[in-house]
């Protein structure tokens, strides 16, 4: 053997394995509820405020169930029970459009202290400008939306508004989001 074949040989076997260990640690994330578990903490660890989410189970590839999730910035509170999403294994091949499956929430309470009173400005003063264009990288297809008691509470001392049951399936394809409920 030439010296110039071992060299080539020693770096295709090289990239072979490091190609290997990509498509293993892709798998294992995407898979298994370790690799799912695994994701979730670094999501809590890096998400803005205090995240806490207390059980995983299943995998992205299949399903992922969250239970007992609660969020906190500032002073809105945010609990939820339960959450169900499964994603479009087409997702794997196109980062553009994200196909959610099923996106089912249960028992969400959102908690946020009572806006301190604006008095009214005179009619003449209040200008109405355009909302900003917001656009989307990213096509969202939403098959199943399901969210079920959802509690929405405005200071301490107010009465919580409560809905039962929402059900919506919707596309958000750049900046728009019609809503089937």
């Amino acid at each position: 053997m030439t010296r110039r074949f071992l060299w080539l040989r020693r770096v295709s076997l090289a990239v072979i394995v490091v190609l290997g260990i990509a498509v293993a640690a892709i798998a294992w994330l995407l898979a298994t509820t370790s690799g799912a578990r695994f994701a979730v903490r670094q999501a809590v660890e890096y998400a803005p405020g205090q995240l806490r989410i207390d059980d995983v189970g299943g995998t992205f590839l299949g399903g992922l169930e969250l239970s007992d999730i609660g969020w906190v910035d500032n002073d809105i509170k945010v609990d939820v029970t339960r959450l169900s999403i499964k994603v479009g294994r087409g997702v794997l091949w196109n980062w553009r459009r994200i196909d959610v499956e099923r996106l089912h929430i249960d028992g969400v309470v959102v908690a946020f202290p009572k806006p301190e009173p604006v008095p009214p400005a005179p009619l003449a003063d209040i200008v109405l400008g355009a909302l900003p264009d917001i656009r989307s990288p990213i096509a969202v297809d939403l098959w199943d939306l399901q969210t079920t008691n959802i509690t929405i509470i405005e200071g301490a001392d107010a009465t919580p508004m409560t809905i039962r049951e929402l059900s919506a399936v919707g596309q958000l394809s750049r900046s728009t989001l019609p809503l089937a409920i």
